[in-house]
């Protein structure tokens, strides 16, 4: 983050220890706002990303959760800031992921480290580079694709083609 900026939104990591957890760097993100608000969001890393049959899911959604995760299609995770999409959606990568299992993800930023997945961020946070990001990954051969977002019709259009022609996005 650069303290001499002031006129745009910045985030980023802040390296930190935070009360015995070395693995849960904050995240920072700063507004110029009156009241100066500074938010700081704690994300687990790898090694406290929950089992699938932990998050708190429903008998009934868990089954069902597994068998998304076994087929060939799209899932996507919606909901408000702070509800739990990024920890549900790398707890799924996580209880996939094997060394036959190509695992690439797109995000703006990483949110969590993960090993045995091929993390991509691309900071720039444009939607022509999301895009084109998305569409640089299915020439790399990838089974499952995660993207952070989709905040536009193109996007959205690229990762279901994936969806339907053989790549899990």
């Amino acid at each position: 983050m650069d303290i001499a900026e002031r006129r745009k939104p910045q985030d980023g990591p802040q390296p930190a220890q935070v009360r015995r957890t070395p693995d849960r760097p904050p995240r920072v993100h700063a507004a110029d706002r009156s009241s100066r608000e500074v938010v700081i969001r704690l994300l687990n890393s790898d090694s406290g990303i929950q089992p699938l049959d932990q998050i708190g899911l429903f008998a009934g959604h868990l089954k069902t959760m597994r068998k998304f995760l076994s087929s060939q299609g799209l899932v996507l995770v919606t909901g408000p800031t702070g509800s739990g999409k990024t920890s549900t959606l790398y707890t799924a990568l996580k209880s996939i992921k094997s060394s036959s299992n190509n695992i690439i993800t797109l995000e703006i930023r990483s949110s969590c480290s993960c090993r045995g997945v091929n993390q991509t961020s691309d900071q720039r946070q444009g939607r022509a580079d999301i895009t084109t990001g998305l569409r640089s990954i299915l020439r790399q051969d990838p089974n499952v694709i995660l993207v952070g977002e989709i905040r536009d019709h193109e996007t959205a259009d690229i990762a279901l083609q994936a969806a339907q022609t053989g790549h899990s996005c």
